[in-house]
């Protein structure tokens, strides 16, 4: 996918809307011990418009999801994610939205994540 003709987002504008849909993992940098986590190799993640959330990784994992934002200074978007049926369950993870970029039509999007378990990710839908 060239991203040549994409915009970035402002951190204010992201929201659930922004992010709800299927996203397809392009790239994958493993920082830390992440490497066996759920959320980090599943190939696919669905963000659905009700809070919930699947990824898929050789089976289909189910929790939920949201956009929210801890930081009172800088107010930088995190995704919270929660498994409800993997060797991950109840636990919670944060991703740091670092990059949301979509083109012209809003049709494509590519979007970085740095998650609490220490891997980066870059989504596309």
């Amino acid at each position: 996918m060239d991203y040549k003709d994409f915009e970035d987002l402002s951190f204010e504008e992201i929201d659930n809307e922004h992010i709800k849909g299927e996203w397809r993992v392009e790239n994958r940098i493993f920082l830390s011990n992440s490497a066996t986590n759920v959320f980090v190799n599943a190939d696919k993640h669905y963000f659905c418009d009700n809070g919930d959330y699947k990824c898929i990784k050789g089976k289909i994992f189910n929790g939920s999801w949201g956009v929210v934002r801890n930081d009172d200074v800088v107010h930088r978007p995190y995704l919270k994610f929660r498994l409800d049926n993997s060797e991950d369950s109840n636990q919670e993870i944060s991703a740091l939205i670092t990059r949301l970029q979509y083109d012209k039509v809003h049709s494509k999007a590519q979007m970085t994540i740095y998650m609490s378990t220490g891997a980066e990710l870059t989504l596309i839908k």
